[in-house]
This record gives C-alpha cells, structure tokens and sequence, in this order.
C-alpha cells in the first residue's frame, strides 16, 4: 500500500501542523493556543500568557514541594503538574511561526513513504501531534503518565471531532501488537525505568514496526531533576537488548525497527550496543565530532 502523502512537500506537512495547532485557521496560532488554555482551565488570557512564559519555575516548585524520592512521588508529580501543558502549546505554536524546530513535521516529512495505520503517540502531551497524524490518516492512540495532559487532549480533540483512544499509562498497560508507527517526542529522559518502557513498546508494536524518539538529556541541576538521563548512551545501550534494530536518525530523532531475534541474536545486539554506546565510545565520539568542525571550511 502506497502512502497517499509520499509526494508532499515539506512545506505541505507544514501546512497542516499550522492547521492543527490554529484549528483550520480559527486564529493566528499563538491566539489560538492562549484560548483554549483559556477556556479550558477558565483563565484570563493575560495569566495564560504569564504561564507560558513562566512555566519552568512553576515546574520546579512543584516538584520540590514533596519528597521526589519513590516512585509514587514521581508518578504524583508527572500525573499533576499543568505546567508543562503551557510550555508545550506555546513550543508548537512557536513552530508555527518559524521560532521553534518543527519536531513532528521533519520527522513526518522523512518517513513519508509509510502507509497510514495505527499510530501511538508515547508522552502524548496535549494532543497536537496526534491531530497531525489522525489528518494524514493514520488512526491514532494517545498515551501519557500524566492525567492532566491525557484530559487536556482529550477535550481538544472532541472539539474537533478527532476519534482518538487514550491510556493513561500509569494505571493502564499498552495493549499487545497494535502499532505501526510510536513517536515518543521529548519523553525518555522522563523515565525513570526505561528498559521497562522498551520492552513494553516493543510488545506493544506489530512486526517491523516503526519507533521514533530523541534524547533530550541535559546536565543534572535545579531545573533538570526530572531529567533521569545527562547523556544519550544509557538508553541507546538497551535498544538492542528490547528487540529493536537502528534504522536511521532523522536530525536529533533515532528510528528503529521492531524485530524479533533469537536468544543468541539478542546476545551480540546487546553486545554491539554496550560496545557503542558506553562513557567511553561517547567521549570519543564526542572528540571527532569537535575535531571535524574544527577542519570544517568556514564559509
């Protein structure tokens, strides 16, 4: 089955997440967004603004306002906290404008030859990106930690008419062969038990299956604690382990592919894995990186 989008530009793609985040041009998406964050948790326009713009410190005083320290207080904290709510919806509105990376657009745009089929947004946050997908055609779940979020989307999808299903996933498993496609945009570093998470994805995808994501890890401080990763090695060492195999990287994006190996196989996956992605292969790599931009002709 061909995919009905492969000959889109990316400047169609685009075009469609500006639609979905302006809903179809109801107003200019930055407007947009601060009405519906308006609406829906009955604010006045100039307090959305505020959070929008001061949603981190907000995030961090709700984190220190308990003992983090368990795995309840973190599940308390990812299910409660609003705050990341309006820092998302003005990041995709700011994509609208040119301000911000486009993430689900250039990733969408490189995998355009897939076919629509079932698609699950993983650290859903508030629903964009599976308007985007449910427009192209690919029937869409929803999945997050976090009830806020989960609500929040669900709402801004049936104001659209968007069929959509949600799991919430700290009470709810994800259920067993029935993707084609996950993204998990801006969400790993976010978990603290990530080798779980993988082998839940990986039962949770269809053979051959596609799973995107980026590693947003950032140096442990004030701002980061709940930023469980500092470096991207930690995660990529478990990938082969889970059943997945590396396909490509779309900019700061990793694609891999659901497979299924023998134990043997998962032995040297695993193998090669701890092999690349360890202190030391990431220190060299991060040499070469610095050396080649150093010989790089200016232009």
């Amino acid at each position: 089955m061909a995919s009905p989008y492969q000959h889109w530009t990316e400047a169609q793609f685009m075009d469609l997440w500006r639609r979905c985040v302006s809903n179809n041009g109801a107003a200019a998406p930055m407007e947009q967004v601060i009405s519906e964050l308006s609406t829906f948790y009955k604010l006045p326009a100039d307090e959305v603004r505020r959070r929008c713009v001061e949603w981190e410190e907000e995030s961090v005083a709700q984190w220190h306002s308990a003992d983090r320290s368990t795995p309840d207080s973190i599940v308390e904290f990812f299910q409660t906290q609003t705050s990341w709510i309006f820092d998302t919806m003005r990041y995709h509105a700011d994509q609208c404008n040119g301000d911000a990376f486009p993430e689900t657009v250039d990733v969408t745009y490189a995998l355009r030859d897939l076919p629509p089929g079932s698609h699950l947004d993983f650290g859903a946050g508030p629903g964009t990106s599976s308007m985007f997908y449910s427009a192209l055609g690919w029937r869409v779940t929803l999945a997050d930690i976090s009830t806020s979020f989960l609500e929040f989307a669900r709402w801004r999808l049936e104001q659209r008419g968007i069929q959509a299903s949600y799991i919430n996933t700290a009470e709810q498993r994800l259920p067993a062969d029935s993707y084609d496609l996950v993204t998990a945009y801006d969400v790993m570093v976010h978990i603290p038990d990530i080798q779980a998470a993988l082998l839940d994805l990986h039962r949770a995808m269809r053979p051959n299956g596609i799973l995107v994501f980026n590693i947003d890890s950032r140096p442990h401080g004030p701002t980061t604690e709940y930023h469980f990763f500092d470096q991207h090695y930690p995660i990529l060492k478990l990938m082969g382990k889970a059943g997945f195999k590396h396909v490509r990287n779309i900019g700061f994006f990793y694609v891999y592919q659901r497979v299924e190996r023998t134990p043997v196989g998962t032995y040297f996956a695993s193998l090669y894995d701890s092999l690349r992605h360890n202190p030391t292969a990431h220190r060299f790599g991060r040499s070469v990186r610095k050396v080649r931009q150093m010989l790089r002709p200016s232009r």
